[in-house]
């Protein structure tokens, strides 16, 4: 009873975010949905973009399926501005415990939710991003989720 209080406690949050289209990487079909907050989604350029504020931290889960059983997880975040490549910062040390509800191992097609926070500083640029977010296995680094997301920096803020 306690693991399905903990699944509805989940969802509950991960429904109260803003659910965002998201680009699953080659291959990777076991990401169900995202969902971003805080996100002001707009249309910009035929592309729903999750414009995001400065000094905010972002809250991004994901709905995953692993293809396959894991122990040990990694995640692997980065946004591409301008062609450059820029690494965000890990939130949290060990995803097992910290990014993954519930918490590793992870079982071959039973769902789980993984949060990534990441800080949006004051000095970001205004300018549409890509940010890619994988978690894969630590040991094989096979892909468990990977996507990849529009961003824009608040110019306003």
């Amino acid at each position: 009873m306690y693991f399905v209080g903990i699944l509805f406690s989940l969802f509950v949050i991960y429904a109260a975010a803003e659910k965002v289209p998201f680009i699953p990487c080659r291959d990777s079909t076991s990401v169900l949905g995202v969902a971003i907050h805080p996100c002001n989604s707009l249309d910009i350029e035929g592309w729903r973009t999750c414009v995001v504020s400065r000094q905010t931290v972002i809250r991004v889960q994901a709905a995953v399926l692993p293809p396959f059983d894991a122990l040990n997880l990694e995640t692997v975040a980065s946004a591409s501005v301008n062609n450059h490549l820029i690494h965000l910062p890990h939130s949290g040390i060990n995803p097992c415990v910290e990014n993954i509800m519930p918490s590793c191992p992870l079982i071959k097609d039973e769902m789980y939710i993984f949060t990534f926070h990441f800080n949006v500083l004051f000095y970001s640029p205004s300018v549409r991003m890509q940010i890619l977010f994988i978690v894969r296995d630590k040991n094989t680094k096979m892909n468990l989720g990977c996507v990849k997301l529009p961003i824009m920096i608040d110019p306003e803020s």
